[in-house]
């Protein structure tokens, strides 16, 4: 499998590409995006893509489009600074399958890389999908996410899943206080 590494920072650059090499992996390494574009552009496109979050000189979107554009099943992954974790949710929402922190441990980076290997080794001995099927690139059906939507009071209205889980009621519901201050027995959540 092909990865490329992109990182400004040499030891970093340097500390991935050996961990990568050490796991089987051929490794060609950049200093930032436009490298792994070129870089890209003359040689096998890539199984795996580092990239470096912190360093872009153009949106993570545009990098994410740009790769997948040479490589539709590359598998992303976005190098964020610990300072900058804020940014986890951007860099997903830009086309990253998947993120590292700076600050993680070499173990832990070692360990997350093997499972990322081992993904996408599973994912390139499936068979290929028939032409015409809506198969999407790790062999599942291809689903477009979109916002959930229901008429509400003869209207309708749009939310992301996660805001609809935000207004779901907590579990296991607070019980309601009788008017001495205590909760009435019946009201209470049956005990396992």
């Amino acid at each position: 499998m092909y990865a490329i590494v992109a990182a400004e920072n040499a030891v970093a650059r340097v500390m991935l590409k050996t961990t990568l090499e050490r796991m089987g992996f051929t490794v060609g390494e950049v200093r930032d995006e436009l490298g792994a574009a070129s870089l890209m552009a003359q040689t096998t496109a890539p199984d795996l893509a580092l990239l470096d979050f912190q360093t872009l000189r153009v949106s993570f979107g545009e990098v994410c489009q740009a790769l997948r554009a040479l490589r539709p099943g590359v598998y992303i992954v976005a190098l964020i600074p610990a300072e900058r974790s804020a940014e986890i949710l951007d860099a997903l929402h830009a086309g990253a399958d998947d993120f590292m922190l700076h600050s993680e441990a070499i173990q832990e980076v070692e360990g997350r890389l093997r499972v990322i290997a081992r993904n996408l080794t599973h994912r390139a001995s499936m068979p290929a999908p028939a032409s015409g099927d809506a198969i999407g690139d790790a062999g599942q059906p291809a689903l477009e996410p979109r916002p959930a939507s229901a008429p509400a009071g003869g209207s309708s209205f749009a939310e992301d899943p996660f805001m609809l889980m935000d207004e779901a009621p907590a579990y296991p519901p607070k019980p309601k206080a009788t008017p001495s201050g205590t909760a009435a027995a019946d009201d209470l959540p049956a005990r396992p």
